[in-house]
């Protein structure tokens, strides 16, 4: 688009788009700050509606739909609530019916009950397989990190020990292709796999009674168990390290993998 700069009268390209934002106004930078300068000439002398103080404003500085002007942010949040500004409302507010709002919630709510009375409130088994397909594939691709601390220790402490191993190793389904479990550890060199459970989430049996577990335990070990019947499925031998013995026993808690290994 050719225009012509309002300050040095030169023909120049501007960007409509650009301009319908305020921007390429004039030919050069210099020439923009030469058009601020005249419009900050041209400023009108003020006084706060709040403070009195006087101050000056650009004429397209000046917002006076609200039939009061402000010195500063803060004399304008205090006009506001001593209702010095007229409130004005170009378009009327769309307030949803308290009735209809109370029905669709009555109808949420006895959706739900008849779900749980027909005992279809809960994932199907094959909703669950494919949950877990898709969590283990974003584990495998790195969109998901799922690394506890006590992961760490152990990792280091196969990397000290020259131990080759894969930390959150995604498994296949050999009949489909999809991934269907992650594990923490994989030695390849022992077709072994390492799980490092925590106390509470996996509910050590030396420190919780199976019997009164809290709903996310149960839900922890429901998952986990489902990863094990996946693993002994295809005969792939399996090894736990519990977390209180990494804190209690820091040097011994990898001797029973060793021994597993061979070493």
């Amino acid at each position: 688009m050719l225009r012509i700069c309002p300050i040095c009268g030169m023909n120049y390209q501007a960007d409509p788009k650009r301009l319908k934002h305020g921007r390429q106004t004039t030919c050069s930078r210099k020439c923009s700050y030469e058009l601020r300068r005249q419009k900050l000439s041209k400023s009108i002398k003020l006084i706060c509606s709040l403070c009195g103080k006087k101050f000056s404003r650009s004429p397209s500085q000046i917002k006076s739909k609200h039939k009061s002007i402000f010195c500063s942010p803060t004399c304008q949040y205090k006009g506001r609530s001593l209702r010095l500004t007229k409130r004005i409302v170009t378009k009327p507010y769309q307030i949803k019916n308290p009735c209809s709002v109370k029905v669709k919630s009555q109808i949420a709510r006895e959706i739900w009950r008849k779900r749980r009375r027909n005992g279809t409130d809960r994932h199907t088994e094959e909703t669950k397989r494919q949950l877990s397909e898709i969590t283990a594939r974003n584990i495998a691709n790195g969109r998901i990190n799922r690394i506890s601390k006590i992961e760490y220790i152990v990792a280091e402490k196969l990397r000290t020990l020259r131990i080759k191993f894969i930390h959150q190793f995604a498994i296949r389904d050999p009949k489909t292709g999809r991934f269907c479990t992650c594990c923490d550890f994989y030695l390849p060199n022992h077709n072994l796999v390492i799980e490092v459970n925590g106390t509470f989430w996996h509910a050590d049996p030396r420190f919780f009674d199976r019997n009164f577990l809290k709903p996310s335990q149960i839900r922890t070990l429901d998952k986990y168990s489902r990863k094990l019947a996946i693993l002994r499925e295809w005969c792939i031998p399996i090894a736990e390290i519990w977390e209180n013995d990494i804190l209690e026993q820091p040097e011994d808690f990898i001797t029973p993998i060793l021994k597993r290994i061979g070493r």
